[in-house]
């Protein structure tokens, strides 16, 4: 099954073979089922546009995720799902991304949600409303760094919480819904 998941999104009989090793690390490694983890993996493979042969790399970060988070592979197939193309997009790594889903599975969300919420955050803060921009300007706040480059999940997350030093709890939570909305909070 795990196989013909693969060939169904595109992969080479070649392809397929390679990867297996890894599909079968992160199955192992996560104790989920091998076609989901074959899902999860492909699906990672192809939204960072990487070769069937680092299977192996991108199934140890999914495993790393889900064994060190409350995120199981089935979560990290819905932020992939939901977030990865635009992260991807931006620039913004897997391995970002797995922490991501892994560090917000542990507050509460399930991966859909995570998911829903990571893609709203990353598209209103890479493009916002001029509502939004006049927020972020006040705050000093920019997701992309001198070379108009964005910057990394970690260094966009440390780079706003700095700039909210000082705001009571309340008032962070209300510039963050004013800047990403009330769903993605969170």
């Amino acid at each position: 099954v795990a196989m013909t998941d693969l060939a169904s999104k595109g992969f080479t009989a070649n392809e397929t073979i390679a990867a297996m090793p890894g599909i079968i690390s992160a199955a192992a490694a996560s104790g989920e089922d091998l076609s989901l983890a074959a899902d999860t993996v492909a699906s990672a493979l192809n939204i960072f546009g990487l070769e069937a042969a680092e299977s192996s790399r991108v199934a140890d970060v999914l495993a790393q995720s889900a064994n060190t988070s409350a995120a199981g592979i089935d979560d990290l197939g819905y932020v992939l799902k939901y977030a990865g193309a635009p992260a991807a997009a931006l620039g913004i790594s897997l391995e970002e991304v797995a922490a991501a889903a892994g560090i917000m599975t542990n507050a509460g969300l399930d991966g859909s949600n995570a998911g829903t919420a990571l893609r709203a955050s990353l598209l209103a803060l890479n493009n916002p409303a001029k509502a939004q921009e006049k927020i972020m300007a006040g705050l000093g706040f920019s997701m992309q760094d001198s070379s108009g480059k964005t910057k990394g999940l970690s260094a966009i997350v440390g780079d706003l919480t700095k700039s909210m030093e000082g705001m009571t709890e309340a008032e962070k939570v209300a510039t963050l819904a004013k800047l990403v909305g009330t769903e993605a909070v969170s």
